[in-house]
């Protein structure tokens, strides 16, 4: 592998380590969605290399760490949001019980995270795609 791959694994791998903020009620949301808002980039130069099934994964781990969280903070639900714009995928993980972002009707919906992933790794090779977002409610059951 190359360095710049291993650089974006790394990356990977680092917002996984980041904490999510759950609020304690509806006047906290604004700061969820700015504490639990990332993006993820991936490099036109590895842009060939980068696998779906590897974004698929860390967004796995990504709703197994937010479940945690979930736990930990006695919440019912969260809501993952999941869109590409702009050479970016981004996520944003939000109490579901508030969960309504701003500017999810800027977005074409997708039916899935692999439809996300799959239009971001192709919108790289593109220009002016239109994002796509999906949205996962995450609860215990």
């Amino acid at each position: 592998m190359s360095l710049a791959i291993d650089l974006f694994y790394d990356e990977l791998s680092e917002l996984l380590d980041l904490p999510i903020y759950l609020g304690a009620g509806e006047d906290e949301l604004e700061k969820e969605v700015t504490d639990n808002t990332h993006g993820v980039t991936v490099n036109l130069s590895i842009a060939n290399d980068v696998e779906a099934e590897d974004l698929l994964h860390f967004i796995s781990k990504l709703k197994d760490n937010a479940l945690a969280a979930m736990d930990a903070a006695s919440v019912a639900a969260l809501s993952l949001y999941l869109w590409h714009e702009e050479g970016q995928m981004w996520y944003s993980i939000v109490n579901g019980k508030y969960a309504r972002m701003p500017f999810a009707d800027e977005f074409e919906a997708a039916e899935s995270e692999e439809e996300v992933v799959n239009d971001y790794l192709a919108a790289l090779k593109k220009e002016d795609v239109k994002g796509k977002m999906y949205v996962a409610s995450l609860e215990r059951k």
